[in-house]
């Protein structure tokens, strides 16, 4: 996303980034005052210098764990933000990038409670230090899925793995379809840091996977996973025995499997 792309774009109340953007450039989002909230895939890697500075709007950021540079002043100014958790995967932050703001005077003052948190030991903790900015350590879910899609009777494998916190970790493993209200328990707290789950029916679901560490801080991860039917060729055609020089018509249809289709006919 190119420098200044959506600046002073005041109408903007959420934005959700694509997947596949690596970087965000500097002052992509500046001056949204009314931006709240702002959705970053796990595709992008650096966010530039100033990307959402002024911002007072936004009240929540979530940083993926695949981002590893912050510019300098990327959240100034975000007076709405009252904290942030940076991963352990940000290496480099930049001058002022989290917890400032501009006084009437243009001195730039810590934001009144303002707190990171983030790994212990981590260049989340070294900016908070060097900034006098409070500094909470806490335990980051880095859980995966194995598969966004899927044909129904196959099965997911649904991986718990955790950072930071207080070790040993356990691990609990949540599913339901995303039309229901109530999950449904595919492995209760454990040690254990892999199941599987076969969903039974073609429609979308939502997967949550809990980490608790031995002081008791839970941290949840939620994916979406897309159940399919396995693709079903029903084509026909409109005769098996013709007289020669009569035609016989191929009609393609399809089921199941991910839309749109394609056919070829020999």
């Amino acid at each position: 996303i190119a420098q200044d792309a959506f600046s002073y774009c005041i109408g903007l109340t959420s934005v959700t980034i694509p997947n596949g953007v690596t970087y965000i450039g500097g002052w992509a989002f500046s001056d949204c005052t009314y931006l709240k909230s702002v959705t970053i895939p796990d595709s992008v890697i650096s966010i530039g210098r100033s990307a959402f500075s002024d911002c007072t709007g936004l009240t929540s950021i979530t940083i993926q764990n695949s981002i590893t540079e912050i510019g300098d002043f990327a959240f100034v100014d975000c007076t709405g933000l009252t904290s942030v958790t940076i991963p352990d995967s940000v290496i480099s932050i930049g001058d002022r990038a989290f917890g400032y703001y501009c006084d009437d005077d243009l001195e730039d003052k810590l934001i009144d409670g303002f707190t990171i948190y983030g790994l212990k030991g981590s260049a989340a903790e070294t900016y908070a230090n060097e900034n006098n900015i409070s500094f909470v350590g806490t335990i980051f879910n880095n859980s995966t899925n194995s598969a966004k899609t899927i044909t129904k009777g196959n099965s997911v494998i649904l991986t718990g793995k955790a950072t930071g916190g207080t070790a040993p970790y356990t691990y609990a493993y949540y599913y339901k379809k995303t039309s229901d209200k109530s999950w449904k328990t595919a492995k209760d707290w454990s040690s254990t840091t892999s199941v599987s789950i076969k969903p039974d029916a073609a429609t979308t679901y939502d997967v949550c996977i809990k980490v608790k560490d031995s002081e008791g801080t839970v941290a949840k991860k939620y994916f979406t996973v897309n159940v399919t039917m396995p693709l079903a060729n029903n084509s026909t055609v409109s005769a098996t025995t013709i007289n020669k020089g009569d035609s016989i018509n191929l009609k393609a249809v399809a089921t199941g499997g991910t839309s749109p289709y394609t056919y070829a006919y020999y």
